[in-house]
């Protein structure tokens, strides 16, 4: 008699499978879990590290996190909560992962899911090491050359410009680019050239007759060569944080980038041919439609509406 051959499960398959489904229960969005906030002195750090935390003025959550975990999900955790807290001007980052259980398979370590994009000289996880550079960190001078101050709803706002050719800038940019993966879709890592042009924007606050500078947003430009002796313009990244949105001040810094490229003031000693957007988003083109709109009112090229 032939006896049925029967084929053994693969233990390995199993046991793969099962863990597989052991795991949907340690899945969570990780924007959901990840909470940043802006530190701009030692009383206000302790004031919000002591709180409860879940005032929405305090703090604000990534709209992307594909940078830092696949799928924008973190696994094998229970209740994970990742909190970033950055000085407002030099952007040192202090970074805190808690959680209730993890799995077994699970290493438990994430936090260099974020620090492989911030210089090795700008983060800790270390408590009293962020508290200390608090205090170090109050002589803070922006980058670049100061070429415009305003104000703005009782406050005062400046616009600084700065190329890549300077070591300090760039090194700042390096500090900023991590929040432009949190709120900037396309955003990824910008090449080392000389030729990157950027404009920061910063709050300026006198506390106890102190100047302090609060990082707002930023711009990055990249001039590209057009045969035979023009010039492309290309603006990249335009981003102004969550804390200074609904202010004005996206209209404000774009103007001011448009006046620039009108007149002819970046460095390039050359006429310029077009000025393009790489991957406009729509809230992006209505700020553009209604700063075109404005100076083209300013300059009188649009033909007043008659009432009929």
């Amino acid at each position: 008699t032939q006896r049925k051959r029967i084929t053994p499960i693969s233990q390995s398959t199993s046991t793969s499978t099962s863990t597989s489904n052991a795991l949907q229960n340690y899945l969570i969005n990780a924007n959901s879990v990840i909470k940043i906030f802006q530190i701009k002195n030692c009383n206000n750090f302790e004031e919000i590290f002591k709180s409860e935390k879940n005032e929405k003025q305090l703090f604000f959550q990534p709209l992307f996190c594909h940078m830092f975990f696949e799928d924008e999900e973190i696994k094998g955790f229970i209740n994970p909560l990742i909190e970033i807290y950055y000085i407002s001007n030099s952007l040192f980052t202090y970074i805190d992962f808690k959680y209730e259980r993890k799995h077994s398979t699970t290493s438990g370590e994430i936090i260099s899911n974020f620090t492989k994009y911030i210089p090795t000289h700008n983060f800790t996880c270390s408590f009293s090491h962020f508290k200390q550079k608090l205090n170090d960190e109050e002589q803070f001078t922006p980058v670049g050359h100061l070429i415009e101050e305003f104000e703005n709803k009782s406050s005062t706002f400046e616009i600084y410009k700065g190329y890549f050719n300077d070591v300090k800038v760039e090194q700042y940019f390096r500090k900023l680019q991590i929040f432009s993966f949190f709120l900037i879709d396309a955003a990824s890592e910008l090449e080392s050239d000389d030729r990157w042009i950027i404009y920061l924007l910063f709050e300026k606050e006198n506390i106890e007759g102190k100047d302090y500078h609060n990082f707002c947003g930023y711009c990055t430009l990249y001039p590209f060569y057009y045969y035979p002796d023009l010039t492309r313009i290309r603006l990249s990244h335009f981003m102004i944080l969550p804390f200074f949105q609904k202010r004005g001040l996206a209209s404000k810094l774009l103007d001011r980038i448009n006046r620039e490229i009108e007149n002819e003031t970046i460095k390039i000693n050359c006429n310029i041919y077009d000025y393009t957007v790489e991957d406009p988003t729509e809230e992006f083109s209505i700020i553009r439609t209604l700063v075109d709109v404005r100076r083209c009112l300013n300059k009188q090229l649009l033909i007043q509406p008659i009432n009929i």
